[in-house]
Formats: structure tokens, sequence, C-alpha cells
């Protein structure tokens, strides 16, 4: 990941609502020109996903409910800016790895985050997500 870049962690990132509508959008966007390309997706999820299988999974759902097939040639751009941790909400050492997955790159200020989970999880995320920080 490239420093000094703007970075988006979706939180819960394997399911439903960022391959059908996370993804697509920010891919959509990156073809408009309207999401710099020098942006970093961090997916945050449990299932044991490495980066390329975390791209083809949201290539495979930006493929079924975006406009993957319009602009099939710049899939492979977006997806190098496509990265992938697999880490539980409820363990503040997986939140650690999120600040060290690539020093000097990941931090409260530097991260835009996601919650692609249950709206009752937000506040755990928040609560153990602000430990680090306090």
């Amino acid at each position: 990941m490239a420093k000094g870049s703007t970075s988006i962690v979706i939180f819960g990132a394997t399911g439903d609502l960022t391959q059908r509508k996370l993804l697509p959008a920010l891919f959509n966007l990156r073809c408009k020109g309207r999401l710099p390309t020098n942006t970093n997706i961090l997916g945050f999820s449990r299932t044991p996903y490495s980066d390329e299988e975390f791209r083809q999974v949201m290539r495979k759902g930006t493929q079924e409910f975006g406009d993957l097939a319009v602009h099939e040639d710049e899939w492979d751009a977006f997806a190098q800016d496509l990265y992938y941790i697999s880490g539980d909400l409820g363990k503040p050492e997986d939140f650690i790895r999120l600040h060290i997955y690539e020093p000097g790159t990941w931090g409260p200020k530097a991260a835009d985050e996601f919650l692609s989970q249950d709206g009752r999880r937000w506040l755990q995320v928040c609560g153990v997500h602000g430990e680090g920080h306090a």
C-alpha cells in the first residue's frame, strides 16, 4: 500500500452488503474518476481469506451486482488496491493488526471505516478500536 494514500476499512467485508453495494459502488466511483487511484480498501472480517481470495470474491460480487461488464478493463488496477485481514471484532489484538498492516499507513486519522455488519456491533467496534487510542 502506498504511503500518503487514502484508506477505507470495511468491517464485515465478506458479507452481503459489501458484495452487493459497497464494492460495486466504490468500483463505479473509481471508474468515473471520483475515487482517487491511490485509495486502498482494506476488508476486515472473520473469514480466512488471502488478499487474492478476497479480490476474487469481490470481483464476483461486482460482476453480479455492479458495472464490471462495462469496465472489465479497469478491474485489475482497482483490485490491486484491495487488501484483506481476517480478524474478530471482539479481539483488541486484531485491531492492532489493522494499524500495523503497513507501518505509517494505518491510524485513526488515516482511514475511513465502514461497518458492513449489524448495527449492534458498531458499539463493540468503537469500544475495542478506541482502547488503543485513549
